[in-house]
C-alpha cells in the first residue's frame, strides 16, 4: 500500500490537483458516465491514505503516521472543494476538450453528478465535511426516492438502484449508516429494458410492520 500511494502521489497534477491515474469507473452503472473517474479516484485515493494514516505499522512509525494524516487532511479538503458545490451536490469533471488549433485545453471544467454512487461513495468513505452531510444524506435519500434517467435517457422507475460495481459495494453502508435504513433493499426485482442495456434493479424500502 505504501509504495501505491508514493506512486499516485507522482501523478497528481501540481497545477490541477487531479490525478492521471483515471482508470476508475462505476462499470455497469446506469449512471456511470454522470458520474465519470475523477470523483471515484480522487475519493479511493483519499480513503486509502485514511487506512494508511490508522495502520498498526504507521502507528510504530510516529513520521509515517504523520506524513500519511497531513496527506489525508490534504486530499479530502481537495475532494470536498473539487467535487461537492455550493449546493452541497457532488461534481464530476467534464470531458478535456482541446483549445483551437491544437493549444492546450483550458482549466477542467466541473458539472453537477447528482448520482446515487457520488453520494454513497462519499458518504461511506466519510470524506463529506460535517457541515454538508446532513444535505448530502438528504440527497442520497431523494436520489434512491425519485425517477432518474440512465446514460442512455431512459428513465428508470422510483426505487431503482443506479449504482454499478463500485456504488453498489458502498450504497447499503451509506443509507444504514445515516438513519436511512427503510431504503435499504428489502425486495429486488429485476425488471427488463430496451435490448442491450443495463437491467434496473428496484430497491422497494422495508415495510414497517416487519
Amino acid at each position: 500500500m505504501a509504495a501505491y500511494l508514493a506512486y499516485l502521489e507522482t501523478t497528481i497534477d501540481p497545477k490541477t490537483g487531479l490525478s492521471s491515474d483515471g482508470q476508475l469507473g462505476d462499470w455497469l452503472g446506469p449512471q456511470n458516465n454522470a458520474l465519470g473517474s475523477a470523483f471515484l479516484v480522487t475519493a479511493y485515493h483519499a480513503y486509502d491514505l485514511g487506512i494508511m494514516r490508522k495502520s498498526p505499522r504507521s502507528s510504530e512509525k510516529p513520521a509515517d503516521a504523520a506524513k500519511y494524516r497531513d496527506q489525508y487532511e490534504k486530499r479530502k479538503a481537495y475532494f470536498n472543494a473539487t467535487f461537492v458545490n455550493a449546493e452541497k451536490k457532488p461534481s464530476r469533471r467534464a470531458e478535456a476538450a482541446g483549445g483551437p488549433r491544437g493549444r492546450p485545453a483550458g482549466p477542467p471544467e466541473f458539472r453537477l453528478a447528482d448520482t446515487q454512487t457520488s453520494y454513497a461513495v462519499g458518504l461511506a468513505m466519510g470524506l463529506f465535511t460535517s457541515d454538508a452531510a446532513p444535505q448530502l444524506i438528504s440527497n442520497l435519500a431523494e436520489a434512491v426516492k425519485r425517477e432518474n434517467k440512465d446514460d442512455g435517457g431512459v428513465a428508470r422507475p422510483p426505487y431503482s438502484l443506479m449504482t454499478g460495481f463500485i456504488g453498489t459495494a458502498w450504497i447499503s453502508q451509506a443509507l444504514s449508516g445515516n438513519g436511512l435504513s427503510e431504503l435499504r433493499t428489502g425486495c429486488c426485482t429485476t425488471t427488463s429494458t430496451r435490448p442491450g442495456s443495463t437491467p434496473s434493479i428496484r430497491a422497494r424500502p422495508r415495510s414497517g410492520s416487519g
